[in-house]
């Protein structure tokens, strides 16, 4: 999580900010694209405002490989609500590498995939909580013909997303 403070004291708001928005540093943590969240705090005592700012970056980055886990997880939870079998869970570093590559490409577009020459359904998609897919891939899940599959995930900023994002890839065979 990265996370800045900004503290300034003036004789009003308008001042604060001018001398906050002059500031270099300080304007930096006002404008970083990272910081989705801030806390604000101001206190005037006699002529004097002072104010505070904390800046923050909300999103929960998991370590490598736990936003696979996370999927996999829901997926056999939904198996099994659907009373179908456990489907086995196939291991390749392909499946990753693509979600990253969609990362950089901004977008969940695949020209080619290596995935695919054997795949019965490939998803892409992205998402904020790994431990949650969009609501239509419920019923992909739950279907009985499938045996196996293969999840990748990467966490990337891009220009759409600039505080980031998990983009994901899920092959069923």
């Amino acid at each position: 999580m990265e996370e800045a403070e900004n503290v300034a004291s003036a004789q009003s708001a308008e001042r604060a900010h001018d001398g906050l928005m002059h500031s270099v540093h300080h304007r930096e943590n006002l404008l970083h694209p990272s910081y989705n969240v801030v806390g604000i705090g101001v206190v005037r005592r006699g002529d004097t405002l002072y104010v505070v700012q904390d800046f923050g970056d909300s999103y929960e980055k998991l370590p490598a490989n736990e936003s696979d886990t996370q999927i996999s997880e829901s997926i056999e939870r939904v198996r099994a609500q659907s009373k179908q079998l456990k489907l086995e869970r196939r291991e390749t570093s392909a499946a990753d590498r693509e979600a990253c590559s969609m990362g950089t490409a901004d977008s969940i577009k695949v020209s080619q995939s290596p995935l695919a020459s054997q795949a019965k359904r490939i998803i892409r998609y992205t998402t904020l909580q790994p431990a949650t897919f969009p609501d239509a891939l419920a019923k992909v899940i739950a279907d009985n013909t499938l045996k196996a599959y293969t999840v990748g995930s990467c966490f990337s900023r891009s220009k759409s997303y600039p505080n980031g994002i998990y983009w994901v890839v899920l092959v069923f065979y």
